[in-house]
């Protein structure tokens, strides 16, 4: 059995990574604006204790590095926890962006569409 598990150092090594580079940014007027992770995360103090969990993210995906090289079970395990965490904070942030900046319209629209597809691939034959 292998003992490291190199996908979830490769996953650690890109959190980390990607955690210093810019996450969003916006350019108008010939002049632009970015922010990367640290960045968000040192912003906290202004948007709530919430914000200090993105610490995790370097901090979790360098543990999980270590044990990636350590103990392939555990490595998978945190990783889990880690990229599961972080996927569904990422998904009620863009549900609250979407909310504060978007209207009924946009939002019956999608519903329809999700209809749309559910009850097309539910009733099809093949």
């Amino acid at each position: 059995m292998k003992r490291h598990n190199f996908g979830i150092l490769l996953g650690a090594s890109l959190v980390i990574v990607g955690f210093f580079f810019g996450w969003l940014g916006l350019s108008y007027g010939g002049k632009s604006f970015s922010i990367s992770g640290w960045e968000v995360a040192k912003l906290a103090h202004q948007r709530g204790w919430h914000y200090y969990l993105l610490y995790a993210l370097p901090v979790g995906s360098l543990l999980a590095a270590v044990a990636a090289l350590k103990d392939r079970q555990a490595a998978a395990r945190l990783g889990t926890w880690l990229g599961g965490a972080f996927v569904l904070w990422g998904a009620v942030e863009l549900a609250r962006f979407l909310y504060m900046t978007t209207f009924l319209g946009l939002w019956l629209t999608v519903a329809g569409t999700v209809t749309l597809l559910a009850v097309g691939l539910a009733t099809r034959r093949r």
